[in-house]
Order: structure tokens, then sequence, then C-alpha cells
């Protein structure tokens, strides 16, 4: 998962908070759930 913060954090650490304008981390955090919840359905039928 991607960190996310409020705009005063991402100024104080910009490293980890600086993406290409392509990455959408909301976007991400859906992605990773929905494959994370797919894959625990797999193993637990």
């Amino acid at each position: 998962m991607l960190n996310e913060a409020i705009s005063e954090v991402k100024k104080s650490e910009p490293t980890y908070f600086a993406d290409d304008k392509s990455v959408n981390r909301n976007q991400v955090h859906v992605i990773v759930g929905v494959l994370a919840s797919n894959f625990l359905n797999e193993i637990w039928k």
C-alpha cells in the first residue's frame, strides 16, 4: 500500500509522497483490496 497524508505532511516529507502524475494512490488501494479479497476468497473455499 502507498502512504497517504494531509498536505502539510506531504510538504514536510516529499520523498514518500512524490508520485508520477499518472499514479492515483486511492486507485492503487482499491486494486490491492480487490486482489487481496479475491485471493482470500479462493483459499478459504
